[in-house]
């Protein structure tokens, strides 16, 4: 059975000098596949913009893809680590496409209830100060006003 093993959280707060770090340190043997953020390779990644602006495409598409990776990885005895690839879309397209709380509520609660049917290892990196981390991206400041608010909202409901 593989493992899953997630670095997640905002800009700037670590997460692929982490996550490489966890991957050099396991893939000894190996039997260990690292994930970046960016990678286009990237199982669950979707690049389709119009899905982006369309929250029940995809939510669809999010699950389908995440529920294929984890019966794929449940398959063998590979350790996977992933950099960014479920709350990083908080800042890349949930809030920048202006998706209402409770949709977004709703896709952390699908994707929880995936994870726990699988061997999966979540670290939420962040800093104290998200309007910080988020201030060092250009894109980031089309919602800079209310993202502190809004992430740490979102965050609260589905912990």
């Amino acid at each position: 059975m593989g493992k899953l093993i997630v670095f997640d959280g905002m800009s700037t707060t670590g997460k692929s000098t982490v996550s490489s770090i966890v991957f050099k340190k396991l893939n000894a043997d190996g039997q260990c596949v690292w994930f970046h953020e960016e990678d286009r390779e990237h199982p669950t990644r979707i690049d389709e913009r119009d899905a982006w602006e369309n929250s029940e495409r995809f939510r669809l598409m999010w699950h389908d893809r995440w529920k294929r990776f984890l019966s794929e990885a449940d398959a063998n005895d590979i350790t996977y680590v992933f950099d960014g690839c479920i709350f990083h879309e908080l800042e890349r397209t949930f809030l920048r496409n202006g998706w209402a709380h409770s949709v977004i509520k709703e896709l952390f609660a699908d994707l929880n209830e995936l994870f726990s049917r699988h061997d999966v290892t979540l670290f939420l990196l962040y800093k104290r100060d998200l309007l910080s981390s988020c201030s060092k991206r250009s894109n980031c400041k089309l919602f800079k006003s209310d993202i502190s608010k809004s992430l740490l909202r979102i965050l609260r409901s589905v912990a």
